[in-house]
C-alpha cells in the first residue's frame, strides 16, 4: 500500500493548468506537497517549472515545482503520427502563500 504524507485529489474540469512543458497539459491529481500531469512531452527530472492554477471556486495561483519522477504511460495514434503520454511529478517549492492557495485548493476538492 502507497504511504503519502497528503490525501492526493482529482480535480476533474474545476482546475485547469497552464505549464511550460507542452501545449496540453493535465492535472491527474494533486495534493498540498505536489501534483501528477499528463503531458505529451518528455520531462527532465530535476526540472523546474512555474505552473499557473486557475481554479473556478479560488480564482488562480502561480507555483513552482521541480520534477521528481516522470515515465511513458502510454502512447495514441493521432491522424499518421503516434503521441507519447507522460505522467510527471512535481513537488512543489518555495510554497509560502502558495500552501495557503493549496490549502483551500483541496479543502474544495474534499467536498
Amino acid at each position: 500500500m502507497e504511504k503519502r504524507a497528503y490525501e492526493r485529489f482529482i480535480t476533474g474540469s474545476r482546475c485547469e493548468i497552464d505549464c511550460a512543458t507542452s501545449d496540453k497539459v493535465k492535472i491527474k491529481d494533486l495534493s498540498i506537497s505536489g501534483v501528477c500531469l499528463e503531458t505529451a512531452r518528455r520531462i527532465n527530472i530535476t526540472s523546474i517549472y512555474s505552473m499557473n492554477f486557475v481554479d473556478k471556486e479560488i480564482g488562480g495561483k502561480t507555483l513552482k515545482g521541480k520534477v521528481v519522477w516522470s515515465t511513458l504511460r502510454r502512447s495514441i495514434k493521432d491522424n499518421v503520427d503516434i503521441i507519447p503520454i507522460y505522467h510527471i511529478g512535481l513537488k512543489f517549492i518555495e510554497q509560502n502563500d502558495g500552501h495557503t492557495y493549496l490549502e483551500k485548493l483541496t479543502e474544495g476538492l474534499s467536498h
